[in-house]
């Protein structure tokens, strides 16, 4: 069995925080049919990072999969417990709906696996920027790391959390599979993407 992770922007580097606009509706659609496919190809574990945006559809995405299918497994791999605690309480909501539904959650700044109710109970201590960027690079090359391969929802910025992560992950030889939010086209990446013919 293999695992598939995934890296992708945030609401403002997409279509902003309305997740009823067209584009999020064909980005769903879009990771359904990769999940699906992936499924069919004997992954059953999938792994999102808990952040807003691609992981929280992705996971939406992978929990309904699993809804059809029990053998799947989703994992949360969440940087540092409380790292919602700015976001709109809407998408606090949808994190701790996910965080309840997940099979398991790593918390990577802490390297252990917690439950839901570990998470609810704990008692955030604030990190300073330096240390909160730290730990999501963290997070996505852990999630690289217990992974097979990763679905990149990639707009071509050439920094980033989403960039890193999709490059490190071709550095240790994982299967990408690009989506570009920009024009909907799926592609595989076989080179890091500094090297891709534009």
């Amino acid at each position: 069995m293999k695992t598939l992770s995934v890296t992708g922007h945030r609401p403002q580097d997409l279509w902003g925080f309305d997740h009823s606009h067209p584009s999020y509706q064909q980005l769903r659609v879009a990771i359904d049919g990769l999940l699906s496919q992936s499924y069919d190809r004997d992954f059953r574990t999938f792994v999102a990072g808990g952040a807003q945006g691609v992981d929280t559809i992705f996971a939406e995405a992978a929990l309904a999969l699993r809804d059809e299918f029990p053998d799947v497994k989703v994992l949360l791999a969440v940087p540092f417990i409380g790292q919602e605690g700015r976001w709109p309480e809407a998408a606090q909501e949808r994190y701790k709906k996910q965080l309840k539904a997940a099979d398991s959650i790593y918390v990577v700044n802490d390297e252990k696996y917690v439950t839901f109710a570990e998470m609810e109970d704990a008692e955030p201590e604030p990190l300073p920027y330096h240390k909160v960027v730290q730990a999501m690079f963290l997070r996505n090359e852990w999630m690289v790391d217990n992974s097979d391969a990763l679905l990149a929802v990639w707009n071509g910025k050439q920094d980033g959390g989403t960039y890193h992560c999709l490059n490190y992950a071709l550095k240790w030889g994982k299967s990408v599979v690009r989506y570009n939010p920009l024009d909907g086209a799926i592609t595989r990446l076989k080179s890091e993407p500094s090297e891709e013919k534009k």
